[in-house]
């Protein structure tokens, strides 16, 4: 894909990691999601390295209700993806949610910028046609962006016909390269309306009230939590060995072997 080529030249390393891993037939929690999730930090603002594996091997995902449109989309990217490993059918699933979430990223930029509401129920690429948005953020973001809602979004929820085979229309490379251009266009519609450091502090705020009331750790930190011999996490997130905490909620699952 040339946005993926243009856009994630700094992650595709771990993004091929990822890939091979799954066309290996590696485990979802040992050899994929771990890459996806170190690619992941080192895109600007929320992402699926901000889910909390609960003691049920699901995610939840913190919630911000100012951020609603932006964050709901996420949570089901990793189920999604890890459901996706042994039916290829949830990779349609997840470029969809991908698509959600930069339009939900580009809409509350546009109303952060002073865009009205009512302004804002139309779908993201007429959106991106709009003049107020385009006083907003930068030309080559905006054709970036209508291409990657023309390629990905709109398929993901207008087009099942596959010309090819009887498989399914999206593969394991479309689903992932779509989530990580999603959080990239994303990152770049909220810093453009100075909404990125205001939704990092919202979630972060929000993760550590849920990853307590949860018994669990974020997604990002299951590996350290183990190697260091303890669940217990301090506040921001890092593994506190020698503590036992007693609050009766579940442990969190170790990854499946």
């Amino acid at each position: 894909m040339p946005l993926a080529d243009k856009h994630l030249t700094r992650i595709r390393p771990l993004l091929d990691e990822a890939l091979d891993a799954r066309r290996r037939g590696g485990s979802y929690q040992h050899h994929i999601f771990p890459s996806l999730i170190k690619a992941d930090r080192q895109v600007p603002g929320a992402g699926i390295h901000c889910a909390v594996q609960t003691a049920e091997h699901g995610y939840r995902f913190p919630f911000d209700k100012d951020f609603e449109a932006v964050l709901r989309p996420l949570r089901y990217i990793p189920d999604y993806l890890g459901i996706a490993c042994t039916n290829d059918l949830f990779f349609r699933c997840s470029v969809e949610m991908a698509g959600a979430h930069l339009e939900g990223c580009v809409k509350y930029a546009a109303q952060a910028h002073g865009v009205p509401e009512r302004r804002l129920r139309i779908p993201l690429g007429t959106l991106l046609g709009n003049r107020l948005v385009k006083d907003l953020l930068d030309e080559d973001d905006i054709v970036d962006m209508a291409a990657f809602t023309r390629l990905a979004l709109n398929p993901a929820k207008h087009d099942f016909v596959n010309d090819q085979h009887q498989g399914p229309v999206f593969i394991s490379e479309d689903a992932v390269y779509a989530y990580f251009l999603a959080r990239h266009f994303g990152s770049v519609a909220l810093e453009a309306s100075g909404s990125l450091d205001s939704l990092i502090a919202a979630v972060t705020d929000s993760a550590r009230h849920d990853r307590y009331f949860w018994g669990a750790v974020p997604s990002s930190n299951i590996y350290a939590a183990e190697m260091a011999g303890s669940h217990d996490i301090t506040p921001d997130g890092a593994p506190e060995p020698g503590r036992q905490r007693n609050t009766g909620a579940a442990e969190p699952a170790q990854p499946d072997q």
